[in-house]
């Protein structure tokens, strides 16, 4: 869906908009994906994605905390509505996203929600915090307050965005085909040719790949369907997810 409000140029080069002018309250939309002209806005972080290191690194934690040196965590991560920990655990082979529920300045800890807690959070564990509004600040960053709709935005100088295609995702996946596993029914003979799927959103807590996973397109049970010559775009999750008896 377009972000079709009018644009107000702010302070420090921060637009802003409300998402509820395209009829939409704020509590059916909060997404935490933005498209500017076909490419992935970056949601205002810290550190900064374009930053030399854009890491932070624990110093130790648990499964349901972070802690770092107590001079580089920020009270307001803590006060966010809806701020989120990128984070790398022990294993050392996969990220997981976990919202922050609470940060303690007096000892650098953070804690976190219980999805996604994959394993422990050690020393030397890496990760952003990202859905802060005081950490807009780089260009190409945006925030979306879900309380109040309004949504901020700092392009490059000199840019209005008022002039520019920006979208939101509305879903997470975008077609579903299910046959019922009790009964050994398929869905069959379904072909997908020439089509574009664009901008999904992603959602949190998928713990492993035996859960039902974010993809634009969803198959499962289905027997001898095909996907050709079609382009996925601005993903949130993956393309295409083959679940269950899926076969030919």
């Amino acid at each position: 869906r377009s972000i079709a409000g009018k644009w107000i140029l702010g302070e420090k080069g921060i637009w802003h908009t409300d998402v509820r002018g395209t009829g939409l309250g704020p509590k059916e939309w909060n997404f935490r994906q933005l498209f500017v002209n076909g490419h992935r806005a970056t949601r205002a972080r810290y550190p900064n994605a374009r930053a030399a290191n854009p890491f932070l690194y624990a110093a130790g934690g648990g499964l349901d905390h972070v802690t770092i040196d107590k001079d580089e965590i920020r009270a307001f991560w803590g006060e966010a509505v809806d701020a989120q920990i990128n984070i790398v655990p022990e294993s050392r082979f996969f990220n997981q996203w976990n919202t922050v529920v609470g940060v303690s300045k007096e000892t650098g800890r953070i804690d976190i929600t219980d999805c996604e807690r994959h394993h422990t959070i050690n020393k030397g564990s890496w990760f952003w915090i990202e859905g802060v509004r005081e950490e807009l600040d780089d260009v190409d960053e945006w925030f979306l307050d879900p309380k109040t709709g309004r949504q901020f935005y700092m392009p490059e100088p000199g840019t209005d965005p008022n002039m520019l295609n920006i979208v939101a995702p509305r879903l997470d996946r975008i077609i579903t085909l299910k046959g019922d596993v009790n009964s050994g029914a398929h869905v069959e003979h379904v072909h997908f040719q020439g089509l574009e799927f664009q901008c999904t959103e992603f959602t949190l807590g998928h713990i492993e790949a035996r859960v039902h996973t974010d993809s634009a397109i969803m198959f499962e049970n289905a027997k001898s369907c095909s996907v050709e010559n079609c382009s996925f775009v601005n993903i949130g999750g993956y393309a295409l997810w083959l679940h269950l008896d899926c076969q030919e």
